[in-house]
């Protein structure tokens, strides 16, 4: 099932590899949920998925989706949701998250991605383009996989990975590997998830328990994870041994 929701902050194609790494039948649970490329895939192969997100409009969305996503078709393909002009964009980015109606939100959650460059709701350049009968026809054929659950949880990552069960798997994609701790003072959206890539660090080098994290490759990656197992991934998300032609790196501490 394609998710109709995209990420273009990162590559994001290592979800197929990272699935190799987890047995069928197994419990997973995926940290920093947003656009479900991965997650999905591994619903759809006997892997049952806990998605957890601290984001209240991320949690509503997919519940949206789950229980009626037709509705939220038929509404962004009215007269009413087309984007006439930059300007209605950028103000959709700021008060979007404050309609209070669920189908509502969830709909301009969807068009604000499709348009976006970067795939962010509450940010990043209008880019008409994106939004196209393709991006349109995943959301009109979307049916949410029989083993994938959304959870909304306030606690922090470290702290939901170190309550989980010694015999399930944690998830998460890291994206742009980044420990500088200047990130950590910058203004985000709502649908963001503020990653610490320093305690991601000592999680992997620490902790009992089964971690898999996904990031762009980058060097930095691959020093600061030296005493992990990595896989390199090629564009097509297909394992390499040639760091030329390496997109991502999976990091995975067992």
């Amino acid at each position: 099932m394609r998710s109709p929701i995209k990420n273009r902050m990162c590559v994001n194609n290592a979800g197929a590899a990272a699935r190799t790494l987890i047995p069928p039948g197994s419990i997973v649970n995926s940290y920093a949920f947003f656009d479900g490329k991965a997650e999905f895939s591994f619903a759809e192969n006997n892997i049952f998925v806990k998605a957890h997100t601290d984001s209240i409009p991320i949690y509503h969305f997919w519940k949206v989706m789950e229980a009626d996503p037709r509705r939220v078709y038929d509404v962004v393909t009215c007269d009413d949701f087309k984007f006439e002009d930059e300007q209605m964009f950028t103000v959709l980015q700021d008060i979007w998250h404050e309609n209070e109606s669920p189908l509502i939100k969830s709909s301009l959650f969807f068009l604000l991605n499709s348009y976006s460059k970067t795939g962010l709701v509450s940010s990043g350049e209008i880019h008409k383009e994106h939004f196209n009968p393709v991006s349109l026809s995943y959301l009109r054929r979307f049916a949410m996989p029989q083993n994938f659950h959304i959870l909304h949880s306030e606690d922090s990552i470290e702290k939901l990975i170190e309550e989980s069960a010694d015999n399930e798997y944690n998830f998460i994609n890291g994206g742009r590997f980044n420990y500088s701790l200047f990130e950590h003072g910058k203004s985000r959206g709502v649908e963001e998830t503020l990653l610490n890539h320093r305690k991601i660090m000592k999680l992997l080098q620490e902790s009992k328990k089964k971690i898999i994290v996904t990031y762009d490759f980058d060097e930095k990656v691959i020093s600061a994870f030296k005493g992990s197992n990595l896989s390199f991934i090629d564009r097509q998300g297909r394992i390499t041994t040639n760091k030329e032609t390496t997109e991502e790196i999976i990091v995975a501490n067992f």
